[in-house]
This record gives structure tokens, C-alpha cells and sequence, in this order.
């Protein structure tokens, strides 16, 4: 059997509380450096591009664009309006059919009366119909 001593018990116990000490001292240190990482990276353009806030100083960043930061919060408003609709979104109205149908036969090259007497636009329409999607921006349109 051993006999221990109260110096012996001293020793361990301050060997343990160096142990401690060191171990404490390594934690902050990650601890310091996780914390610039994340710093590093929310000052960042792609930290800055994630983030919903929108806060009113200028990042540190020498790239931050003020227009540029407005235009991709117009964009992100654009995204979650479209993706509003897409989930509203039911089957095509019957209404919608003939313009539909007016887009199709314009792109295959359809004339103006064919526009007009198949799919019941006026002049005016059936002239924009084709105009906007016809693969021939020059040819003459049939009045």
C-alpha cells in the first residue's frame, strides 16, 4: 500500500488545475479564431448576399455596391412574389386559350387574317402577334 502525502496531493493538484489552465486557454483561442471566420464571412459578398437584414451602414467590404445590394433585394422581393403565384397558380383560364393559340400560329408564321379569323383578334392584335413572334422581324405583314 502506498502512502501519499498531502505535498504529493499538492502536486496532482496543481499539475491538474495547469492541465485545466492550458485546456482553458486552447478553447479561447479556437473560440477567438471560430469567431473571426464567421466575422470574415458575413462581411463577405456572399455573407452578404444570404442575409435578410438589411442594415443601414455600409459594410466593411471595399466591393460593397449600395446599388447592387438594392437591386438584389428588388430581385429576392420579385422571387418570393413569383413563387406566391406559382403556388396560386390554377389551369389556364379559357380566355387565355386563344392568345395561346395566336403565340403558336405566329411563331409558325400565321397572316394577319389567319390570326384574326382563327383566333378572333383585330387588325391591331393580330399585327402585334405577329410582329412579336414571327421568326421574320422584316417580312411584310399582310393587312
Amino acid at each position: 500500500m502506498m502512502i501519499v502525502t498531502q505535498s504529493t496531493i499538492y502536486i496532482l493538484l496543481l499539475a491538474a488545475n495547469a492541465v485545466l489552465l492550458g485546456a482553458a486557454v486552447l478553447a479561447i483561442l479556437r473560440f477567438q479564431r471560430r469567431c473571426r471566420q464567421i466575422e470574415t464571412f458575413w462581411t463577405s459578398p456572399t455573407g452578404a448576399a444570404v442575409s435578410d437584414e438589411v442594415s443601414g451602414a455600409a459594410p466593411r467590404d471595399p466591393a460593397y455596391d449600395p446599388q447592387l445590394e438594392r437591386r438584389v433585394a428588388e430581385l429576392q422581393s420579385v422571387v418570393r412574389t413569383l413563387a406566391r403565384r406559382s403556388t396560386e397558380a390554377a389551369a389556364p383560364t379559357p380566355a387565355a386559350l386563344p392568345l395561346d393559340k395566336a403565340v403558336r400560329m405566329a411563331k409558325r408564321g400565321a397572316t394577319v387574317e389567319q390570326l384574326m379569323s382563327t383566333c378572333g383578334l383585330n387588325v391591331g392584335e393580330a399585327r402585334l402577334m405577329r410582329k412579336l413572334h414571327s421568326g421574320r422581324r422584316g417580312a411584310p405583314h399582310a393587312a
